[in-house]
C-alpha cells in the first residue's frame, strides 16, 4: 500500500458514495515511523472516462492514446507521426 495509489469508494457526510484515490507515504523522521495519507476526489475524472467510452470512435481514441495509432502533423516530416490529440 505504501507508495501506491488505490481507488476506492468513500462516503460524504450525507451518506452518498463517491470515488477517491488514496495514497500513503512514509515521512523520513527520527524515532517512530510517521505516515501521511492523501485522499483525492476523482469523481470528475471518472465522469470524463465514462463519457470518453461513450464518445464516437472510442476504439480509435483508445488506440491513439495508447500510442499504437499516431496522428500526422503538418510540421512533422512526411510519413511520421506525433502523439498529439486530434479530438
Amino acid at each position: 500500500m505504501l507508495g501506491k495509489r488505490l481507488e476506492m469508494p468513500a462516503l460524504r457526510h450525507d451518506g452518498t458514495e463517491f470515488p477517491v484515490e488514496l495514497s500513503v507515504v512514509r515521512i523520513p523522521h527520527d524515532g517512530a515511523p510517521v505516515f501521511t495519507g492523501f485522499i483525492r476526489d476523482v469523481s470528475d475524472r471518472k465522469q470524463r472516462e465514462a463519457a470518453l467510452l461513450l464518445a464516437p470512435g472510442p476504439v480509435l481514441r483508445r488506440l491513439f492514446e495508447s500510442g499504437i495509432l499516431g496522428w500526422p502533423s503538418a510540421t512533422s516530416p512526411a510519413g511520421s507521426t506525433r502523439p498529439t490529440t486530434p479530438f
